[in-house]
């Protein structure tokens, strides 16, 4: 048993090294765009579009936000069927690779959203490794680390 943990842990320290070496040399994309309702920003080569439909902040009865959520539509040739999504804080918006944040807007209109979009070509190995380094962290327990089966020193 220690001898499979020693080798899962292994390789999920080398997919998660791969994964921030390739980073270093084909590291995606991060931008922020700020738009208002209507507004349209190019995700890719392909001619996939994001566009804006609405931006609301609901408040609590106080008058401070309680949310900020933008409905989005994404529309091209890599899409197909037109896809309808909200984005709200803490709860992006995953598809085709990119994660789109919903991470601030205009407090003196509550016209204005920003959005924060990601590609990062390389997270799933990068969980993947996270995966395996856990795995192997559980099975050295459970196998005990020490030789002789796990007595203490």
């Amino acid at each position: 048993m220690r001898r499979l943990a020693f080798i899962v842990l292994l390789l999920g320290f080398g997919c998660a090294a791969s994964s921030l070496a390739l980073k270093a040399f084909w590291p995606g994309s991060r931008g922020d765009v700020s738009l208002s309702a209507g507004d349209v920003v190019e995700l890719d080569d392909e001619g996939t579009e994001l566009v804006l439909e609405t931006f609301r902040v609901p408040k609590y009865p106080s008058g401070k936000p309680r949310q900020f959520e933008s409905e989005v539509r994404l529309v091209g040739k890599g899409v197909g069927a037109p896809v309808r999504a909200t984005v709200r804080v803490n709860h992006p918006l995953r598809w085709n690779g990119f994660w789109i944040y919903q991470m601030s807007y205009d407090a003196a209109t509550e016209q204005t959203t920003v959005l924060t979009l990601v590609r990062d070509p390389w997270l799933g190995l990068a969980a993947f490794g996270g995966g395996l380094l856990l795995l192997g962290a559980l099975l050295g327990c459970v196998g005990g680390w020490a030789a002789d089966g796990g007595a203490s020193v």
